[in-house]
C-alpha cells in the first residue's frame, strides 16, 4: 500500500499524491509510515494545520499538556536570526535542529545560511544528502539529492546555499548491521 503515492511524489505530482493519500487504507494509523508520510505530503503543500494535526495524532494523545513550569519561563525574546549569528561569531560550528514536517523552518535555515556565510561560514550538512556531489555537479537538486528535497522549500535552502558558495556535506547515519545482529 502506499505505492501510487509514492510514485506520485517522485514525479513532483504533489496534488496528485495528496488525493491518492487520502483514498488510502490505514493512512491515518497512527506510527505508520504511511501516516507519517502523509504528514510529509501535506507539508509539502503547505498545509501546516492540517501537517500538526497529522503529527499530533501519531504522538498519540492529541496535543501535549503545557508544563506546569518551565526553564524557559524566564526567558526574554530575541530576534532569533541576530541572536545565532552573534552565539556563532568565533565558533566554528553551528547546529540548526528542524523539524521534517515545517517548511519554515528550512526557510529560516535559508536566511540563516546567507547570514553565516557573512561571517565565514564555508560548510553546510544536512540530513538528506544521498547525491550531494551529484547535486554540486549540476548545480541545483533533484530527486537523486535526496528525500527531503521533495519539500520544495528544501529544495530552495539548497540551491541557496550552493548558490552562495558553501561546500556541503551529508550526515545521514547508515550503520549496516549484519543480519544475526541482536537488535534491541
Amino acid at each position: 500500500p502506499g505505492a501510487p503515492i509514492y510514485a506520485h511524489l517522485a514525479q513532483g505530482r504533489y496534488l496528485s499524491a495528496l488525493a491518492e493519500a487520502e483514498l488510502t487504507e490505514g493512512i491515518d494509523e497512527p506510527g505508520s509510515i504511511l501516516s507519517d508520510t502523509y504528514a510529509l505530503l501535506l507539508s509539502y503543500l503547505s498545509l501546516e494545520r492540517e501537517t500538526l494535526e497529522v503529527f499530533d495524532a501519531m504522538g498519540g494523545g492529541g496535543p501535549r499538556a503545557a508544563l506546569a513550569s518551565s526553564p524557559v519561563d524566564e526567558a526574554v525574546a530575541e530576534e532569533a536570526l541576530a541572536a545565532i549569528v552573534e552565539a556563532a561569531r568565533g565558533r566554528r560550528i553551528v547546529i540548526l535542529n528542524e523539524s521534517h514536517h515545517m517548511p519554515r523552518h528550512r526557510a529560516f535555515a535559508a536566511e540563516l545560511a546567507r547570514a553565516l556565510r557573512a561571517e565565514g561560514f564555508t560548510w553546510f550538512g544536512a540530513e538528506t544528502f544521498a547525491d550531494i556531489a551529484g547535486t554540486v555537479e549540476r548545480g541545483y537538486p533533484s530527486a537523486t539529492t535526496g528525500y527531503y528535497v521533495q519539500d520544495p522549500v528544501f529544495g530552495e535552502l539548497v540551491r541557496s546555499v550552493l548558490a552562495l558558495g558553501y561546500r556541503t556535506f551529508p550526515y545521514e547515519v547508515e550503520e549496516h548491521l549484519p543480519p544475526s545482529a541482536d537488535v534491541v
